[in-house]
């Protein structure tokens, strides 16, 4: 996620104040969520895992009303993955962005995004945009706070693999570093997609079961594209809090009682 500021003059905005509660506060979310182009994944079930990890409230009629008011585009691109693009005349300007990072989605089909083309053409759009919270030339409110080092800059190639290399489960056996780099740099992924799809898949039991044996090769795991994958409906909002060591062991002295049983059942004598 990507630090955002909101202005005060939000709340008050004629195309954004009739909306619902949660409709306002799903549209912040997306900022969040959003890349610098303003482009995210588009899926229901991601969407509400980033939003709502511990309730069981849903985006999905908040989406609905964002769409029809025109905040919002939802669209699938050439590979039929549903995508989401926040509408904005000056979007490249709602995040303090010096050298902006191209997005890995694809736009909407005839989608221009006017800041590209008006800005040098017109130096009055460079003022705030009061319904999507943010200030000149994507200024953050809490620049001095957040410093240089904030979600929302650009991430080197290098770094972003890096950090896709320190959210990778150390307990994969087949961890080799020198073949995830190569097939990270043949194409890199978004990294945010890629963390957002970790999170979840290291909490299956086929990754925690054995130590972690069944793991993928992260080089594996990469050249199938794993972070597109989509979270079951019980992934999707996560657990209600992380899993410690007696969680796992509970669940596996649970899961050798359950084998023992059905092997009892079967006739099969295990020593």
């Amino acid at each position: 996620m990507r630090i955002r500021t909101i202005k005060p003059e939000f709340w008050s905005d004629e195309k954004i104040a009739p909306l619902p509660s949660l409709a306002r506060l799903v549209y912040i979310g997306l900022w969040n969520l959003a890349d610098d182009e303003g482009r995210l994944l588009g899926s229901l079930r991601w969407i509400d895992g980033q939003l709502f990890p511990l309730s069981e409230e849903s985006a999905t009629d908040a989406l609905d009303l964002l769409e029809e008011s025109g905040r919002i585009i939802r669209y699938r691109d050439r590979n039929g993955r549903e995508l989401i693009q926040i509408v904005s005349e000056r979007w490249r300007r709602h995040q303090k962005i010096d050298r902006p990072r191209r997005s890995c989605y694809e736009a909407p089909q005839g989608y221009i995004d006017e800041a590209s083309t008006n800005d040098r053409a017109n130096p009055e759009n460079n003022r705030a945009d009061v319904s999507t919270g943010t200030r000149e030339h994507g200024e953050q409110g809490n620049k001095g706070n957040e410093g240089a080092g904030s979600a929302s800059a650009p991430v080197p190639a290098s770094d972003s693999f890096d950090r896709f290399w320190d959210a990778y489960p150390a307990r994969c056996p087949r961890r080799d570093k020198a073949q995830a780099r190569k097939a990270w740099e043949k194409s890199p992924p978004p990294i945010d997609a890629v963390l957002a799809a970790l999170a979840w898949q290291d909490r299956q039991p086929d990754w925690l079961k054995d130590g972690g044996q069944f793991i993928p090769a992260p080089a594996v795991w990469l050249n199938q594209r794993r972070w597109e994958r989509e979270p079951p409906a019980e992934a999707a909002r996560g657990p209600s809090r992380p899993l410690s060591s007696l969680d796992r062991l509970v669940r596996r002295v649970d899961e050798q009682k359950a084998a023992a049983k059905a092997n009892a059942s079967a006739g099969v004598i295990t020593p």
